[in-house]
């Protein structure tokens, strides 16, 4: 994993916070528990996270920072983590509470109350499937999975690198680019299929019409 670059006071810092004290130097005194507040605008930072879990809790795997679904701000507090399961996000309203996450944003495995990702929902981003050509195959969203791409057939569009599944390609594991797909004969379309025929059988399902309109209201937009 890529970790940031840092400067030659922040490494001599980072070295301080390991060994468990703070140098006011540093300018780490804010997380002291007499200035570390209940409410927050954001939760510590992932180098200070277990120092401030320390000073704050008994136990500093009961450390907790979430997100307040009724303040809007971020609630730090003390108390033994759960578990939640994929597709999920959790929050504090009073005591945790779990949501399904949002149709553009997934979380694909089981976490911790106490997890330290810091998102006010869930952890990824859901594929756009709006490069050229492209189309979202499945509009049934799946909390815990990113969303699946195909290319417009209907425009003449087929797959740059041919996919896994021929009808669709899942867009964290492939190259999903699509380009436009010449057929000689001109009174012959791409099929579903992606090829240059007026009849056969057909495997992969046409787009539904849904779908098209979603794109449609993209490019208006």
């Amino acid at each position: 994993m890529n970790r940031p670059i840092t400067s030659g006071f922040e490494f001599f810092c980072f070295k301080i916070i390991t060994w468990k004290f703070i140098d006011k130097s540093c300018g780490l005194g804010i997380v002291s528990t007499s200035t570390f507040s209940k409410s927050l605008t954001v939760c510590p930072a992932p180098v200070l996270w277990q120092l401030v879990a320390i000073r704050k809790c008994p136990d500093e795997s009961m450390y907790h920072c979430l997100y307040n679904g009724v303040t809007g701000d971020f609630d730090d507090s003390c108390f033994v983590s759960e578990r939640y399961p994929a597709g999920s996000y959790v929050l504090y309203e009073g005591g945790l509470n779990s949501k399904h996450c949002p149709d553009d944003q997934y979380q694909p495995m089981p976490y911790a109350s106490n997890e330290d990702n810091k998102n006010d929902k869930c952890m990824y981003l859901k594929t756009q499937c709006n490069g050229e050509g492209q189309l979202i195959h499945d509009l049934s969203e799946k909390p815990d999975k990113d969303r699946t791409c195909r290319c417009d057939y209907s425009r003449g569009y087929d797959f740059v690198y041919k996919p896994r599944n021929r009808c669709y390609c899942i867009p964290t594991e492939e190259d999903c680019s699509c380009y436009q797909k010449p057929c000689n004969n001109n009174s012959t379309k791409l099929t579903p299929d992606y090829k240059c025929q007026l009849q056969g059988i057909i495997t992969c399902p046409v787009i539904p019409s849904v779908i098209l309109d979603v794109k449609l209201q993209r490019v208006k937009m």
